[in-house]
């Protein structure tokens, strides 16, 4: 997978995680999909222990007629969180690190954050996604 130099030029901040991801596999799961605007839509996934959230994935995906979906943008919480952003014709170009995760709490702020970074930046993402 190529990645660009935009790649290398992670937003860190506080990237020393202490956090043990742990298994999604373990707790209450929960996916949501709706659409966002034009022909994207999100695909949420998050996994809780009581009200507590312990995973996520936020999605940004595309409606494509003849590969049926492409991922545009993409946070989560595997071992810090962040997102990864995508190029039609390149992959992935791009991974901005949010927060370092060293409770359950950050697990939150990071879905916050990646939240945002990609639903509510959807048209961005597209845009940049369209001009790779």
């Amino acid at each position: 997978m190529h990645r660009s130099r935009a790649y290398a030029l992670s937003m860190a901040v506080n990237t020393a995680s202490t956090w043990t991801r742990p298994d999604p596999n373990d707790f209450l799961q929960q996916t949501d999909t709706y659409d966002i605007g034009g022909d994207c839509f999100a695909k949420v996934r998050t996994a809780w222990d009581g009200a507590q959230m312990m995973d996520f994935a936020v999605m940004q995906l595309l409606r494509d007629p003849t590969a049926g979906q492409e991922e545009i943008a993409r946070a989560d919480s595997c071992h810090d969180a962040h997102v990864h952003k995508f190029k039609r014709n390149i992959g992935e170009f791009m991974y901005i690190t949010l927060l370092a995760i060293n409770c359950p709490n950050d697990v939150g702020r990071g879905y916050d954050l990646g939240y945002n970074s990609v639903i509510d930046q959807w048209e961005e993402n597209l845009r940049m996604w369209r001009d790779g």
